[in-house]
């Protein structure tokens, strides 16, 4: 039995006369459709009739029996037929409601058989590739929903990730602010730490908006990319020496390494934004007195960078979902887990691939490589 949908356009079709095959639709007993093929049958056009003046008398039993709540879905009745003799008839009840019904019919005289055969397999066909193209609307619509579904989520967790991590550094920068005027006597030192406190918490507001500004742009298009002719070293120094302070404050070195030429068409802009959230990832995952390790190396025409700490390291289930948004690792949380999806993506728009691997002294390892200018 096809569905409510499949069943009504099923019947409409039939109606259509598109097989030639005898439909009725009857409610509270009366004709309220009937196709050509029908009319044909009967010997006259059935609408506004009563089904039962289309029945011999002697069938009426069947017909009631088969219209009935619990009837069988096939019976054999003798249509009455005005001037000629009853024509057994084979009727196909399908139900669309309470007090209605669709009325298909095949003739069983000798001469009906084998052309009402014919017509019906060919309206089973139909309804069947009917049947599976509903389905697979009905699947595509459910997958659909899913996706708003995940959207949705989506918005929600984004939302809840920035409201936490905008609100810690500016608790920070109003606890500088309220200790500084609440001290009698402030002195250049204590400005000056308190100052630093304040830049810190700037920094990591400034970082987080970099990243979500990058992260919409690479997501709402694939956007094309600005290239230049740079020296990824000098990329790297620069992000470096930047976060080299903010190491300092948090107790960890950072020692930068080159071997061979680093020279590459590509973002510098968008290059400089994927060390500084590696590096600056590495610092916030490293304990005090370790040093944050970034390797560049020229390996025949690819360029391989490193930057390694001697945090936790990253376990192994986590490293595919590491790159995904929003997604966060580890005791140290960062900035609403969108810094290492922004480095995937500045890397692939590059012709580069990024991974995140064991560092062999203890801690992780985020390893990508670019192609170097030949």
């Amino acid at each position: 039995m096809p569905g409510d949908e499949a069943l009504a356009e099923w019947t409409a079709r039939l109606l259509s006369d598109e097989h030639g095959i005898a439909v009725l639709v009857v409610r509270d007993g009366i004709v309220r459709h009937g196709n050509r093929a029908a009319a044909e049958l009967l010997g006259e056009p059935p609408c506004g009739m009563e089904v039962r003046a289309l029945i011999d008398a002697g069938s009426s039993d069947k017909l009631a029996a088969l219209v009935g709540p619990c009837g069988p879905p096939v019976a054999e009745l003798q249509v009455a037929r005005r001037g000629r003799l009853p024509l057994p008839v084979r009727f196909l009840c399908l139900p669309l409601g309470p007090s209605e019904h669709v009325l298909v019919a095949a003739a069983q005289g000798p001469e009906y058989r084998g052309d009402v055969g014919r017509k019906l397999l060919a309206a089973n066909e139909d309804l069947v590739a009917l049947t599976r193209r509903l389905a697979r609307d009905a699947g595509a619509e459910r997958s659909e929903r899913q996706a708003l579904q995940q959207l949705a989520n989506l918005r929600e967790l984004f939302i809840a990730a920035v409201a936490h991590d905008l609100r810690s550094p500016l608790h920070g920068i109003l606890l500088a602010t309220e200790v500084l005027g609440s001290l009698p006597d402030v002195s250049v030192a204590h400005l000056r730490r308190y100052a630093d406190r304040v830049a810190r918490s700037v920094r990591r507001m400034a970082q987080l908006i970099d990243n979500l500004l990058l992260s919409a742009r690479l997501e709402a298009t694939e956007p094309g990319l600005p290239t230049e002719r740079l020296q990824l070293a000098e990329i790297a120094r620069e992000a470096v020496d930047d976060l080299r302070p903010h190491a300092e404050a948090a107790g960890v070195g950072i020692a930068l390494r080159v071997r061979g030429d680093t020279q590459m068409h590509g973002s510098g802009v968008w290059l400089g934004q994927v060390f500084a959230n590696l590096v600056s990832n590495a610092i916030r995952h490293s304990p005090q007195g370790a040093e944050v390790e970034v390797e560049l190396a020229r390996l025949g025409d690819r360029i391989r960078c490193t930057v390694a700490d001697r945090g936790p390291g990253v376990p192994l289930e986590e490293r595919e979902r590491v790159f995904d948004r929003f997604v966060q690792h580890g005791d140290h949380r960062g900035a609403i887990g969108l810094g290492l999806h922004v480095c995937k993506r500045v890397v692939e728009l590059h012709r580069g691939r990024i991974r995140v691997a064991d560092n062999p002294g203890g801690g992780a390892a985020f390893v990508f490589e670019l192609p170097a200018e030949s």
